[in-house]
């Protein structure tokens, strides 16, 4: 069961309209909302008189309209700003706003492109791939070709979000063009995983021998690979594969597909989960 959230204040006869997302809000709690939700692309517009203003006005909250007038003043951070309304009005559990105050502390310095990269590689590290992708799509499309160094960030935290959705061959093409514009070893080695995790055993071996280029890398592609492999089966999921394999040697077939049913279950649970488009 959820937290309870008991509202603050009063809903607005007049709703603020919030500028950054171009929303129309009736209360505090659609304010935290918008706030924590769009967290990577704040600055210091937020702190806005009109805003302080309407919160008393409108919502009723004279003490925490006082309290954003004085860091206001005081010429605060964007991230004690948030960070007050977020404790005054307890929409986040004391957790979710520190991350969310850490989020603008961060954003600081960056500009509008780098805090949209961070939203992206936020969603990625959550497992959302499907919205990071979309995220880094609108983000390529709207720097068209400025700023290279971030494009090349852009292009290969794309194709690490399309290796979680195991689509290695698209990935592989975004590991390359962020190889083309930094030349970066870890890009390029990157590009041969993909690769070679995309095609036939055969087929990349052909590939390989008529890519010079790539011949030296391949080489050290294997070995991370073959160590990568032992320390799976060392690892849990190792043993419980040789499990699953033992019961299928020794006839137990029923409780063999019976686990292997299962896993694929929580494995496909877990990928309509990173291709969710909230």
């Amino acid at each position: 069961m959820g937290r309870v959230l008991l509202c603050v204040g009063k809903r607005a006869g007049e709703p603020y309209f919030f500028d950054k997302t171009r929303q129309y809000l009736y209360s505090v709690e659609e304010l935290c909302y918008v706030l924590g939700e769009n967290a990577y692309i704040l600055d210091e517009e937020i702190m806005d008189k009109k805003l302080v203003r309407w919160i008393d006005e409108q919502c009723g909250l004279s003490d925490l309209s006082r309290d954003l007038s004085s860091l206001i003043s005081k010429k605060a951070s964007v991230s004690a700003f948030a960070g007050t309304i977020f404790d005054y009005v307890g929409y986040y559990s004391k957790e979710k706003s520190m991350q969310m105050e850490t989020i603008l502390k961060n954003g600081k310095n960056l500009t509008i492109y780098e805090r949209r990269k961070t939203k992206a590689d936020y969603l990625a590290q959550r497992r959302k791939y499907a919205l990071a992708i979309r995220e880094y799509d609108s983000l390529m499309k709207e720097l068209d070709g400025k700023d290279p160094v971030l494009l090349a960030k852009i292009h290969h935290n794309k194709a690490v979000a399309q290796t979680g959705l195991f689509a290695y061959e698209y990935a592989s093409e975004e590991f390359y063009r962020a190889y083309e514009m930094n030349s970066s070893e870890e890009d390029y080695m990157a590009y041969l995983a993909a690769k070679r995790l995309s095609m036939k055993e055969q087929d990349y071996i052909r590939f390989i021998a008529e890519n010079s280029e790539g011949y030296a890398a391949s080489l050290l592609l294997e070995k991370k690979m073959n160590r990568i492999k032992e320390h799976f089966q060392e690892s849990q999921g190792g043993e419980y594969m040789d499990v699953l394999l033992q019961h299928k040697e020794n006839g137990n077939k029923n409780l063999y597909y019976r686990e292997v049913e299962k896993l694929i279950r929580e494995l496909k649970a877990e990928y309509r989960e990173c291709v969710t488009r909230e």
